[in-house]
């Protein structure tokens, strides 16, 4: 009698506690995306810097921007970063980062502040991650769009050169 009870108990509780991790991850996965097109956006819009900063030991993604106190560059060419009070840091729950790209410019698994430079173009940005079951997903923000896009990283190489011009906000400009 115990062991239908159990059988019942863990046929109904193993599969939400699936579900529920796949959830989590495509949480994590659409935050990461929303960070991301919030920041290129920023930078689009307005005339104030943008860096994005990733930090492996609390395994967060944020955004930065100059401090208030003082916008103008310092004597190391080093701006006084803080977190942007309007965009939300993502943490990377059930995720890990595999490889972040700047183009095809490597940068640092341990920590790294990517720069929008003002006036110039932002590169490419892709982040390659795993979630906790091994499967991997590719976040990529391509360099003249407001919009990041989420991929399974099975698909990610087919789907990168696929861009909806309207989902761009350029639906009516020639191509």
């Amino acid at each position: 009698m115990v062991v239908v009870v159990l059988s019942v108990l863990a046929g109904v509780i193993v599969p939400r506690l699936v579900s529920k991790n796949r959830s989590q991850t495509k949480m994590t996965l659409n935050a990461v995306r929303t960070l991301l097109s919030a920041a290129a956006q920023r930078d689009a819009l307005t005339s104030q810097a943008v860096a994005i900063r990733f930090d492996a030991e609390s395994a967060t993604l944020s955004v930065l921007t100059p401090s208030e106190d003082d916008e103008r560059r310092r004597g190391d060419d080093l701006w006084p970063w803080r977190v942007d009070p309007l965009i939300l840091p993502v943490r990377l729950d059930g995720l890990t980062l595999q490889r972040a790209a700047a183009d095809s410019l490597e940068l640092d698994d341990d920590q790294w502040i990517l720069e929008l430079a003002r006036g110039e173009r932002r590169p490419d940005l892709t982040l390659e991650c795993l979630d906790d079951r091994g499967r991997s997903w590719v976040v990529f923000l391509p360099s003249g769009s407001g919009v990041a896009k989420v991929w399974s990283g099975e698909s990610a190489e087919a789907d990168r050169m696929t861009i909806d011009l309207d989902e761009e906000g350029r639906g009516r400009q020639e191509w």
